[in-house]
């Protein structure tokens, strides 16, 4: 049996998007949590464009990786690739495909689980980070224990905007 994910997304006024991208450099140096009013002393968010980062999307369900894609877009990051199981993520870096900063990947899929992806592609490329966002939280110690970023299912798109930054260093 496949377990199917879920993600919560509410309507939300246009005008509202805009806090969620703006982070401070140095909030993430304090111990204070990101802000959602938080601005640049230049008042320009930080945004995945200035830094020229790229982040792959991986889950076997196409909506969600439409949605990760759209989110990942408005958080200023560029979308390196879309793949819909472990197998394929790993086979693409490998034969040196895509050269992502970031993978976003789900732990549930049908060929190759996350973990085992995230295992294959850190023995090659130890540098790229991953985050394993799963609703299947009995993984969250296995994935923070192999020095993996976790997110549990639904999540919001200011927890995914802070996880990245933190992920990418910013």
């Amino acid at each position: 049996m496949v377990a199917k994910s879920t993600l919560t997304v509410r309507q939300v006024n246009p005008a509202s998007l805009a806090p969620w991208a703006r982070l401070t450099r140095g909030s993430l140096r304090e111990s204070n949590p990101i802000r959602q009013n938080a601005h640049f002393p230049n008042h320009q968010p930080e945004t995945g464009r200035q830094s020229g980062k790229s982040i792959a999307i991986v889950d076997d369900e196409a909506e969600l990786c439409s949605l990760y894609s759209t989110f990942v877009n408005g958080l200023g990051y560029r979308v390196a690739c879309v793949a819909h199981d472990g197998d394929e993520i790993v086979q693409l870096v490998l034969k040196d495909s895509i050269r992502p900063d970031l993978i976003l990947m789900d732990y549930r899929m049908p060929t190759m689980n996350g973990m085992q992806a995230a295992g294959r592609i850190l023995r090659v490329r130890p540098g790229i980070k991953i985050v394993i966002a799963t609703a299947d939280d009995s993984v969250r110690q296995d994935a923070i224990s192999a020095g993996l970023f976790f997110m549990l299912k639904p999540f919001s798109i200011s927890a995914l905007a802070k996880t990245l930054v933190v992920a990418l260093g910013h």
